[in-house]
């Protein structure tokens, strides 16, 4: 063989079919690669997750801890007073939490900017988005509510109103033409539905609605103004112990104009126990005043109640695989499997079920 002929042989390529098998191997290594590296994104998020929830629950405490023991209220009236206000400043949102007002009757909750403050204004899209208040498995969902110019961000962190559902709002107190008798509490005592018959055994968060009573008026109005018949709850009153009871977990965004992810108004800011974590079951929404975009695909079902008198209730969601993040009422937090048994989940919602809680 000459030397010319070895050089020709020595420079010989790759065949059609070489180059082909080699593709087709990279192929499936990336393809088993994409799955690993999007479990890891997800875990590192999941984590991010839980450290939000974690921070807003020893900020609860914190806030307990100038308030003698006294957690914040979950919503001080229907629209913009709920928890997410009163614990910004041990978010390091001082800021913000100095734009507020909560001693001026009801205007805190209309879009009255007369008085010269605005609780609105912590959570537009304007102040930027809040990320210890954002799950980043989430979405970043914007609303636009109905009555405004501006636009607000949706976040996922939801306060514990224990194990059954919740009343609807007492629309006459507010200077509507409810039809619904006003209640004392914010929760049902006694609920009885898809899964059949429960009791409110106490929860961490309940609503103090502000004004003044008036008990001669048919429905009487009834708004909890006076703290000892509202819904601020003393951190000694959890006699279930701390750590074994539920404060706060996770929601999340809907979609569109649906008002799930509004934490910072009193309807939306809520979860109950009455179904499980990421339950199939649809939300029940309150009729009249929240939209309902029901996308079950993407773990958002939801019914708006048939009638103004009918309970509402959400359920805690995620992004993350089989579980949700929450915050026990001792400022802990940890991941709960979707198979716990909703009797377990219940029990761990309330404050006083005198039932021990061993979580999976």
């Amino acid at each position: 063989m000459t030397d010319a002929t070895q050089i020709k042989a020595q420079s010989r390529g790759f065949t059609l079919i070489e180059l082909l098998v080699v593709i087709f191997i990279i192929s499936v290594l990336i393809g088993l690669t994409i799955p690993a590296v999007q479990a890891a994104r997800e875990a590192s998020r999941r984590m991010q997750c839980l450290n939000n929830i974690r921070q807003i629950g020893l900020a609860m405490h914190q806030y307990a801890d100038v308030n003698k023991q006294f957690l914040p209220v979950g919503s001080k009236g229907v629209n913009f007073c709920t928890w997410n206000h009163f614990i910004l400043p041990f978010l390091e949102q001082g800021n913000l939490y100095a734009l507020l007002s909560f001693n001026a009757g009801i205007k805190y909750s209309d879009f009255d900017k007369s008085a010269g403050y605005d609780n609105r204004a912590p959570f537009t899209t304007q102040s930027g988005r809040l990320e210890c208040f954002t799950c980043p498995s989430d979405g970043d969902v914007e609303t636009k509510l109905e009555g405004s110019d501006s636009t607000w961000y949706k976040y996922n962190y939801l306060a514990c109103a224990g194990a059954t559902a919740l009343y609807p709002t007492n629309r006459k107190g507010w200077d509507g033409e409810g039809p619904q008798t006003a209640k004392k509490n914010w929760w049902i005592d006694e609920y009885d539905d898809i899964h059949g018959k429960v009791t409110h055994k106490g929860a961490c968060f309940g609503v103090i609605r502000g004004g003044a009573n008036d008990y001669e008026v048919n429905p009487p109005v009834i708004r909890n103004y006076d703290l000892s018949t509202g819904g601020n709850v003393k951190l000694n009153s959890i006699t279930d112990g701390l750590s074994n009871t539920m404060a706060l977990a996770e929601g999340l965004q809907g979609f569109d104009d649906d008002c799930r992810g509004t934490t910072y108004r009193g309807t939306a800011a809520f979860f109950t126990a009455y179904c499980s974590p990421n339950a199939k079951e649809p939300d029940l929404l309150e009729c009249g005043i929240i939209s309902c975009v029901n996308v079950s695909y993407a773990n958002l079902p939801c019914e708006t109640a048939q009638y103004i008198t009918t309970p509402f209730r959400y359920a805690t969601r995620s992004r993350h695989l089989n579980g949700v993040n929450v915050a026990l009422a001792d400022g802990s937090a940890r991941f709960i499997n979707d198979s716990i048994s909703l009797e377990t989940w219940r029990n761990f919602s309330s404050t006083q079920s005198h039932e021990p809680v061993v979580l999976p």
